[in-house]
C-alpha cells in the first residue's frame, strides 16, 4: 500500500474509532503501520498516574502487562519527555535520553529488548477531559525516530482530538443510559474512570454524597473513616489490574444512627483495557438494603445487548431459579431455555452456567 494509501485507511479508522471504542485498537496498528513500527499504545500524560488500562496493538500484550505488573514503568526515562511532549505536541526518544546513555539505562537495555521494541515516538492529542499520547513503537532492528518522521503523523493530531471527543461523550450518554436503568431501580450509580475519578454521579447518587461519600476535585473517599481503606481499595482493584475484570468484595458504608449501611457493589466494564476514551471503566453501584429491589429486563438488555427472553432468563438465574423451572414458569420447552443459556453465555462471554451467574450478579449488586 503506497504512503497516499496509508494516509486515507489511517483516516478513515480514527473516523471509525470515533463511532466505535474498539476502533482504537485499529488506530494503534494503523500508526505502527505508517511509521514504521512493531505496534503502537495511547496512554493518559497524567505523569502521576501510570495507567495500565489502555488502548494498544495486540503485539504489546506480553510487554505492556510486565510493564505496570512489574513497575517498570517507575524506570521509564520516556516518561521524561511528558512535559516537553505536551506544549509541542510530540517527543521522540532524543527528547528523554542522550543516546551514548542508551546501553547503560535498565529501561532501554534490559525491559525493551525482551519484546523486540526499542525506541519510540509520541504524538500528544487528547478528548476535553483526557490529554494523551499514541506512543509508537519500533523494534531492536530498526532506526531510531527522528524530528522529520514526526511531520508525518503531525496532520493526524486535530483528526485525533476531534474522535476522542466524539468518542467521549458517546461513552458518556451509554453510562447514562445504564445508570437510568438501575435509578428506576432505586439504586445509585458513580461511574469511574480509568485514573479512579468520578466521572458521572446519578441523581440519587449525589443524596449520599456528603452523607456517606465524599466526591472533592472527581476523587471518591468514604466519609466514615472506617470504610476509607476499604473504598481506596475497591476502586483501585476496579481501574488498576491490567487485563483482569475485578470482582472485589463489596464496601460497606456506615450511616447515621440506627440505619443500615449502604452497600457498594464494583463492577468493572467488559474489555476496557482495548476501549480508549471512555468515560468510565467500573461502575460503582450503591445499594440501600432498607429499600425493595426489583429487575428489570431492560436492564441486562441494556448492559448485555442481549434479548428480552434472554434477559428473562437473567433474571431468573440471579434469583436461583433452576432452569427447568424457568422453563415451566415462562411456558417454553427445556431446549429452548439452553439456547436462551447457550446465546447468553456466548453474549456475556462466560463459559460456564456459575461464571454467568457470577458476572450477571455483579451487575445486579
Amino acid at each position: 500500500m503506497g504512503a497516499l494509501g496509508q494516509e486515507e485507511r489511517l483516516s478513515e479508522v480514527i473516523r471509525e474509532a470515533a463511532f466505535d471504542p474498539a476502533k482504537w485498537r485499529d488506530v494503534c496498528d494503523g500508526f505502527a503501520e505508517y511509521m514504521g513500527g512493531v505496534g503502537s499504545v495511547i496512554l493518559p500524560t497524567e505523569a502521576a498516574s501510570p495507567i495500565p488500562i489502555a488502548a494498544h496493538s495486540d503485539v504489546l500484550d506480553e510487554g505492556l502487562e510486565v510493564y505496570f505488573k512489574d513497575e517498570w514503568y517507575k524506570r521509564d526515562v520516556r516518561r521524561n519527555s511528558l512535559p516537553l511532549t505536551l506544549p509541542r505536541g510530540w517527543a521522540i526518544d532524543a527528547d528523554c535520553i542522550a543516546y551514548d546513555d542508551v546501553g547503560r539505562s535498565d529501561f532501554y537495555a534490559s525491559f525493551l529488548p525482551a519484546y523486540g521494541l526499542k525506541w519510540f515516538a509520541g504524538l500528544a492529542f487528547g478528548s476535553n477531559q483526557t490529554q494523551c499520547m499514541i506512543s509508537i513503537q519500533r523494534g531492536t532492528n530498526s532506526e531510531a525516530f527522528k524530528a522529520s518522521d514526526i511531520a508525518r503523523v503531525l496532520p493526524f493530531r486535530n483528526m485525533l482530538s476531534s474522535a476522542a471527543s466524539i468518542a467521549e461523550q458517546l461513552g458518556l450518554g451509554r453510562v447514562k443510559a445504564a445508570a437510568s436503568v438501575l435509578e428506576q431501580q432505586g439504586r445509585a450509580v458513580i461511574a469511574i474512570g480509568s485514573l479512579g475519578r468520578a466521572t458521572y454521579v446519578s441523581s440519587n447518587a449525589e443524596r449520599h454524597c456528603g452523607e456517606v461519600i465524599d466526591i472533592s476535585s472527581g476523587r471518591l473517599r468514604a466519609v466514615h473513616e472506617s470504610a476509607r481503606t476499604a473504598m481506596e481499595r475497591l476502586v483501585d482493584q476496579l481501574t488498576r489490574g491490567y487485563r483482569v475484570i475485578a470482582s472485589p468484595k463489596p464496601v460497606v458504608l456506615p450511616r447515621g444512627e440506627h440505619r443500615s449501611p449502604l452497600i457498594v457493589y464494583g463492577c468493572r466494564l467488559p474489555d476496557v483495557e482495548m476501549l480508549a476514551f471512555q468515560p468510565a471503566v467500573a461502575l460503582l453501584v450503591l445499594v440501600d438494603p432498607e429499600k425493595p429491589q426489583d429487575l428489570p429486563a431492560e436492564l441486562f438488555m441494556d448492559y448485555f445487548g442481549i434479548t428480552r427472553a434472554e434477559a428473562r432468563l437473567a433474571i431468573s438465574l440471579v434469583k436461583g431459579v433452576p432452569l427447568h423451572q424457568h422453563a415451566k414458569d415462562s411456558g417454553i420447552s427445556i431446549s429452548t431455555a439452553r439456547n436462551h443459556l447457550q446465546s447468553l453465555q456466548f453474549k456475556t462471554m462466560t463459559r460456564s452456567s456459575a461464571q454467568l451467574v457470577a458476572l450477571l450478579s455483579r451487575v445486579v449488586y
